[in-house]
Parts: structure tokens; sequence; C-alpha cells
């Protein structure tokens, strides 16, 4: 019996082979983002704003302050956290020239305009997967939103993060609506559960109101976390480093997301299927109201 890379291979051929004849420049758009996803395993971060985003981001990579957080600036620009032997950040200006930076807060929240700012590390974490930071999406800009739905669109996987202090918002869930249509695999990270002891019951409002809004994305898995209490871990004693990390959870996403990482390849043949569904659907459509027309 074929395995499922095989499967998925043979359909992605086979749909863009049709494609290529009955809408050629569906086709080129989707053999584009086939070439996207030949790269490593990419991991797109998402959520409102001040829901503790990049906050994780620093966490899960194990170094406090790396992706600037401050809860009165929006961030605008993307981050893209990528392998290196050394910290090292490029910013990618529209006309696309590439400069050095050495003010990663200063470019991030807006000192000049950029299309995405690259950030190398040698965080254990990028050795098996790249972590791109997104614009907030919804609230105080809708045009995040469209940012970040462009980078799910070329991500393996989407990490979205809400947190414990109240359950998902309009904005939010009008985002993992359109989610849907463009990747196939998410994991929803809850933060601050330090700070809300009733997390598990926004939690499970969450899982509801999922079931109504994205029910393709209800039995995703939620990881509770504290991104505080990661940090704290990474300066205290070694007698108590274990203890805080475990309560943080963080590394319980850290492995989740690793594993989604090993999974890479499927992950990324399924979101180009899923990608082109959405042109065949349309394709159909258009026959549709042909026959119909026809018809009368």
């Amino acid at each position: 019996m074929q395995d499922l890379t095989t499967l998925l291979d043979s359909a992605v051929r086979d749909t863009m082979s049709y494609l290529r004849t009955a809408d050629p420049d569906a086709a080129a758009d989707l053999a584009q983002l086939r070439r996207a996803h030949l790269t490593r395993p990419g991991v797109v971060v998402v959520g409102e704003t001040k829901r503790g985003k990049s906050s994780l981001v620093n966490a899960l990579l194990g170094v406090p302050g790396l992706s600037p957080v401050d809860a009165a600036v929006t961030t605008a620009a993307y981050l893209s956290f990528v392998p290196g032997d050394t910290f090292t950040a490029r910013a990618w200006l529209p006309g696309g020239e590439q400069v050095a930076i050495d003010d990663l807060s200063a470019w991030a929240r807006g000192h000049q305009r950029t299309r995405k700012i690259e950030v190398t590390h040698p965080a254990p974490l990028l050795q098996y997967l790249t972590l791109l930071d997104t614009p907030g999406a919804g609230g105080l800009d809708p045009v995040h939103a469209t940012i970040a739905l462009d980078a799910v669109r070329r991500a393996t996987a989407l990490l979205f993060v809400a947190d414990a202090s109240a359950p998902l918002s309009q904005p939010e869930l009008d985002f993992l609506a359109a989610a849907t249509e463009r990747v196939d695999a998410v994991v929803f990270a809850l933060t601050k559960i330090d700070a809300y002891p009733q997390w598990r019951t926004i939690a499970e409002d969450n899982r509801a109101l999922l079931q109504a809004h994205a029910p393709r994305f209800a039995a995703a898995p939620w990881f509770p976390v504290s991104a505080r209490l990661a940090e704290v871990a990474l300066t205290a004693d070694p007698a108590t480093r274990d203890t805080l990390a475990a309560e943080s959870k963080v590394p319980a996403l850290q492995h989740a997301l690793v594993e989604l990482a090993g999974r890479g390849h499927q992950l990324r043949l399924a979101n180009v299927l899923r990608a082109a569904h959405r042109d065949l659907t349309r394709l159909r459509d258009v026959a549709d109201e042909r026959v119909t027309a026809a018809a009368a």
C-alpha cells in the first residue's frame, strides 16, 4: 500500500496537471505556493494584539526580549526567526533592498517600512523549524490580519495565541474562519494562565466557540502556558529551574511543535491541496453558472 506522502504527492501532481489546462493562472499560483513549501517547516504565530504572542515566541526560543514586546505598540512588520550560529538581524525594504539592523525593537515597531525582518539565532527550537511572529490580527489594525493570513498561506502550521482573560473575540473567530481555507494543521496556545485562575473555563468556552465558527479547528489541541514562568525559569537556580519550567507548560508546546515539524512534508502537501481545493471549487461554480445560463 502506498504511504500517505506518496498519495499526497500524486494528488498534487494530478491537480496541477488539470489546472494547467483549466486555469493556467491558478496553476502558476499553485506551483509558486508549492515551491514556497519546499523549504524547512515553518510555524506562523498569530494572535490578537496584547495576547502575549511575542512573549510566547521568546519563551519558545528560550531568549527573553528577542521578539520585541510592548503592549502600547503594535508590531508593524512580521519577524522571521531562522537558525544561525549567532544573532543577526536584517530587514527587507519595499524595493527589495536588504539592510543589516542593530536595533531590532525600533525596526519591528515601524522605524522604517519593511516587508519582513529576518532574525538568525542558535535557539534549539530553530534547529527543527522556523518561527514567524506576525502583527496582531484584527483589533487596532485590521490590515495586520491580511498580512497574517498571507503568512499562514505559506506556513506548514499555524500557532494561534489567545489569552486566559476572556473567550475568543469576534475578530479572532473571523480570522480563524478564514484561516481554515489556508492551513491544515493548527495548534492553540492559551497564555497568561498564571494570571487567570479561570483559564480552564476559558479553554472550554473557546472550544465551543470554535465548534460554532471554525468547526474544522474544534478538535485542535490547546496548550495552556505561562511565558512569564518560563522566563523566570531561565534565570532561576538549578533547584527550582525544572519545577518552574514544568509549571509554565511551555516545554509541552515546544515538543508538540517539533513533532509537527517532523511531519512537515506531509503537512505542506496538504496545504497545497487545500489551496487547490479553493481553485477547483471556483471552477466548478463557474461551470454550474454556465450550465444554468445555457439551460435557461
